[in-house]
């Protein structure tokens, strides 16, 4: 633990980020459940279009950072919607896979143009270079709180025997 003394920056920067990002989160919430979709659902199905279309659902909570029975029951609701299935998984006969049906991949492909509108709204106040810097420094903390994550609750990094 760092014993140092905080700055007044550092506790400003903290709450400033956390009432950001909760009212960023609200404002998420609002928007795509307008679309019939949750943070949830729409983070594990562009998880999905970015690795191929099928993930297993361990690495899925890994990089959702959600527990699987989290995972499980988003994978449930949306194989009842004819969006996801599961497969038994080539490589490894004991876990399945997580893949895009033709009507995800459809719904992915119609929800980008939406996602884009509300990505301007959100950001309309900052510029290409502020927006560019902004993305530097999420990349960056994402990173670090992963690790930070990992460190705080191991079960959660992919690593639990359940």
């Amino acid at each position: 633990m760092d014993d140092r003394t905080h700055t007044n920056d550092e506790i400003y920067s903290l709450l400033s980020f956390m009432r950001t990002s909760d009212m960023f989160d609200r404002y998420m919430q609002i928007k795509f459940g307008e679309m019939g979709y949750n943070t949830t659902r729409v983070g594990l199905l562009t998880a999905l279009s970015n690795h191929g279309g099928e993930m297993t659902p361990t690495a899925l909570s890994k990089l959702l950072f959600r527990t699987q029975h989290s995972i499980t029951s988003v994978v449930h609701t949306l194989q009842q919607k004819g969006i996801v299935e599961t497969v038994a998984n080539p490589a490894d006969g004991r876990s399945t896979l997580v893949r895009l049906t033709e009507k995800g991949r459809t719904g992915i492909a119609r929800w980008i143009p939406t996602g884009a509108q509300i990505a301007r709204s959100a950001f309309a106040c900052l510029s290409e270079d502020e927006l560019t810097n902004l993305n530097t420094i999420l990349r960056r903390m994402r990173a670090h709180l992963y690790g930070l994550l990992e460190d705080a609750n191991p079960q959660m990094s992919g690593e639990q025997t359940s």
